[in-house]
């Protein structure tokens, strides 16, 4: 394992991911599939997503992309594609072209994130070198499961995002998505 790859591991685990580490996009569809089949309701935003979901042979009535609102349930799920990864922080980043697929990956209780290991930089200044502002309206820098604390400094997760975060790192990525 190189070293960049190992360091998104340890920043990715020590930020609250679950973090898995699969061949192909099919392994991560059978990883995914019990997930998906427990949740309500299921979001996905991305071209690698909804190939996840044909894997997965999901039924469509779960899949809820075009008819989102704020008033989610408790069990939902969002799966999301990554654009990169970033080792000195764990950090994804995720386009999005609507505020529906922005939506997608920060309203859900849950949240999968598939990543190529090859989309893997060392710093946040390389990202920055890959990165455009005219790749995508919305770009997001997402870093473990939303964690906040109150006033008595009690931890709380997922009221500003998701309380459970995984990384899917897929090392042979669909060729024509990726």
């Amino acid at each position: 394992m190189d070293i960049i790859l190992k360091n998104f591991l340890e920043k990715a685990a020590e930020s609250g991911c679950e973090v898995h580490i699969l061949d192909t996009l099919h392994d991560c569809s059978q990883l995914v599939k019990p997930v998906i089949e427990k949740n309500k309701f299921v979001m996905f935003a991305g071209g690698l997503a909804k190939q996840l979901i044909e894997l997965a042979k999901i039924d469509e009535r779960k899949l809820g992309f075009e008819k989102i609102d704020l008033a989610l349930p408790e069990h939902t799920l969002g799966i999301v594609e990554a654009a990169l990864g970033i080792a000195e922080t764990g950090t994804v980043v995720l386009f999005a072209s609507s505020r529906i697929e922005q939506l997608t990956s920060l309203a859900p209780s849950t949240l999968f994130v598939l990543l190529s290991t090859t989309k893997i930089v060392e710093r946040l200044e390389d990202a920055f070198q890959i990165i455009h502002p005219h790749d995508s309206p919305y770009i997001l820098f997402l870093t473990g499961p939303s964690v906040t604390a109150d006033i008595e400094k009690e931890i709380i997760y997922g009221v500003h995002g998701p309380k459970k975060v995984h990384y899917c790192l897929i090392k042979t990525p669909s060729p024509t998505v990726f």
